[in-house]
This record gives structure tokens, C-alpha cells and sequence, in this order.
């Protein structure tokens, strides 16, 4: 069965906590999220490499996006790196591992870096 981030609108936004080619370190950041926002374990291919990243949420458009990735700046010190669903599908290889509807919570996202992709 497909997962709420394979099935997420492709116009939607998503917050990406983490990204590394190294999955190991990816899985254990993963496994390391106490928060109740849904999460997902990507593995990515970007640019003929393969990436394994962290991402939490389905936002609506670009404003809770921004909203949920300040919260997440003001809980953990961290940046989230604000991605539409369409990039991360696309790249999209294997769903690892998922938990969680994908619907925005109180406990907002996450990421690597405050990019806009």
C-alpha cells in the first residue's frame, strides 16, 4: 500500500529534516524523532546519486509551510528545507520506512537546510 507521502498532492509542500548519503546516519535520525509529526525515510536518486532523507508534513501551500518550518526553528534550533512534493516524488526511489497521515501537526517539520526546491 502506498503511503500518505506517495499519495500527498504533487503541489503541496513537505519539510525535509534531514538529507545524507549516508543511510545509516539518515536511519538513525530517524529513529532518534520523538515529535508526533508524520515522518517519512526516503531513499532518493538526485543527480545519478543516491540520498536518503527525513521529511515531515503535507502543507497546503508555501505560507504553513513557512509557518511549520519557523516552529521547527523555534523548537529545535534547526532550519527546515522547504520542498514541494513534486521534486521529492520525482527523485523518489523507496519509501524506508513511514509513520503518521501526512496532515500538519502542532509539532511542525524539520530539515537540513532552508533551501526552497
Amino acid at each position: 500500500p502506498d503511503t500518505w507521502f506517495e499519495n500527498a498532492n504533487r503541489r503541496h509542500y513537505t519539510l525535509q529534516r534531514v538529507s545524507a548519503r549516508n543511510g545509516e546516519a539518515v536511519a538513525e535520525f530517524y529513529a532518534a524523532q520523538t515529535d508526533t509529526a508524520p515522518l517519512a525515510l526516503l531513499r532518493l536518486n538526485i543527480k545519478d546519486a543516491t540520498w536518503f532523507a527525513v521529511i515531515s508534513g503535507d502543507y497546503p501551500d508555501l505560507d504553513s509551510a513557512k509557518a511549520a518550518a519557523d516552529a521547527y526553528l523555534q523548537r529545535t534550533g534547526k532550519e527546515a528545507w522547504i520542498r514541494r512534493f513534486a521534486a521529492i516524488q520525482d527523485e523518489h526511489l523507496e519509501t524506508v520506512a513511514s509513520t503518521g497521515s501526512g496532515a500538519p501537526s502542532d509539532s511542525s517539520s524539520d530539515a537540513h537546510s532552508g533551501m526552497l526546491k
